[in-house]
Parts: C-alpha cells; sequence; structure tokens
C-alpha cells in the first residue's frame, strides 16, 4: 500500500471510529440490561435464560478485535495483546472472544441469585494444544464494566499521545467525501447536479469551515468514548453505594 492509499485508510477509519466506539458501549449496555433485568425477575419462573446475554456478550467480545485492528491503522503502529495487559479482565476477554468465534462457546453459562456467572475454567484447543481460559468469579455485568473502562482509559490516553500525528482531512478529501458518482441509491438526480454544478462554491464553503469540520469529527470521538467511560462509572458507582 502506497502513503496516499495508507493516508486515505487511516482516515476512513479515524472518520468511523467513533461508531465502533458506541457499538461497545451498546453491546456493553446491552449486558446490563440482561443482569438488570435477572435481578427483577429472580425466583419466578423461566428466570434464567442466558441466551441474549450471551448473543449479546459475544459481539461485545468481537468489537475488543474490531477496536484493536482499527486503533492499529489510526495510530499506523503495531498494537499487541500485551499493551492491554494492565487492564482488568484483558486476557480474559481476548481468550473468549477465540472461545466464542472460532469455537462456538456460550461463555455465560450460570445464574445465582439474580446475577450472571461463568461457573468453571474454560478448556479449548488452539493451533493443535489445549488451552485453558481462567475465569472471573465476579458476575459478568461488573466484569464487562471494569475491563470497558480500564480499556477506553487507555484508548484515550492514546489519543492523547498520538494526537499530533493522526492525518487531517484536506480539501480534496472533503470534495472526495461529496462525490455524487458513488452514490446508488437515497439522492434525487436532481440534487445530484446540483452538487455537480457547485463544486467551486462547495470547495469555497469547505475551506472556509475545514478548521471547524475537523474539530466537530475529534469532539464526535472524544464524545464517544467519553459516553462508554460515563456508562462504567455510573455503574460502577452504583455497585459501590450497594455494598456499603
Amino acid at each position: 500500500m502506497d502513503t496516499e492509499d495508507k493516508r486515505q485508510h487511516r482516515l476512513l477509519v479515524l472518520n468511523y471510529i467513533d461508531n465502533l466506539f458506541l457499538r461497545h458501549k451498546f453491546f456493553l449496555q446491552k449486558i446490563i440490561e440482561c443482569c438488570t433485568e435477572l435481578r427483577k425477575v429472580w425466583n419466578t419462573l423461566n428466570n434464567d435464560d442466558k441466551n441474549p446475554i450471551n448473543h449479546y456478550f459475544d459481539a461485545y467480545l468481537n468489537t475488543y478485535q474490531s477496536l484493536k485492528d482499527s486503533l492499529e491503522i489510526a495510530f499506523n503502529r503495531k498494537i499487541d495483546w500485551a499493551d492491554f495487559d494492565e487492564i482488568p479482565y484483558s486476557k480474559f476477554m481476548k481468550n473468549c472472544r477465540n472461545a466464542s468465534t472460532h469455537d462456538g462457546f456460550s461463555i455465560i453459562n450460570l445464574a445465582v441469585d439474580g446475577k450472571f456467572y461463568i461457573s468453571s475454567d474454560i478448556t479449548r484447543v488452539s493451533h493443535g494444544k489445549l488451552v485453558l481460559i481462567e475465569t472471573p468469579t465476579e458476575e459478568i455485568s461488573l466484569v464487562c464494566i471494569k475491563f470497558s473502562q480500564g480499556l477506553f482509559l487507555k484508548i484515550k490516553s492514546w489519543f492523547e499521545i498520538e494526537a499530533s500525528s493522526l492525518p487531517m482531512y484536506s480539501i480534496e478529501d472533503y470534495l472526495r467525501s461529496f462525490n455524487t458518482d458513488n452514490i446508488k441509491i437515497g439522492m434525487p438526480e436532481e440534487v445530484q447536479q446540483i452538487i455537480k454544478s457547485h463544486k467551486n462554491q462547495m470547495k469555497e464553503m469547505i475551506e472556509k469551515n475545514r478548521e471547524n469540520l475537523i474539530a466537530q469529527k475529534i469532539k464526535r470521538r472524544e464524545d464517544s468514548m467519553e459516553s462508554v467511560l460515563s456508562l462504567c462509572n455510573e455503574h460502577l458507582m452504583h455497585v459501590t453505594a450497594t455494598i456499603y
């Protein structure tokens, strides 16, 4: 991949990475909701259906791999799994993602006293060798919240460190995003013609507002990270208040 293609790839990932952050938040929220619902219906009939939370947990795990891959592209450097080692439950999440994605494991298999758990360590085969996944004894929502908090504190710090080296949208990049030839559906022909006939005016507007457009993209990314951390902090405060 040549230098310009690599820059375009980085820009593309950076443009959509806030959606990936919010996807992680979405599945974390669903896991929390499943755990909250279990507490509400505990001691009633059919109160321990583990399928929904496992489906959400599978998707949640896959966002970990997606985040690692996307951050490597955005920062234009290798990111090793060891870079996440200080994050609570990071190794467990990585190994569970492999067990879920490659082997079809349903990780969460126990409901006790209105809480979801993993009953025992998991054994799987990887590259012809037995692998033991040590599982946590905390309830699964707390495991996920602690992991997500640590993960997004790490991601936030990386973006602060890498800020000056991230590629920024040029005028040509913005104009390219308005290329009507790439639109197959949803834009009337007359609108496409208006855009094509006003390219010079569009270029002038972009040149005038480029700094604001870039600032908006950065803010959107920062807001999406903060929304994940706010969700984690909210529920960790609730857990602490319940204990005391």
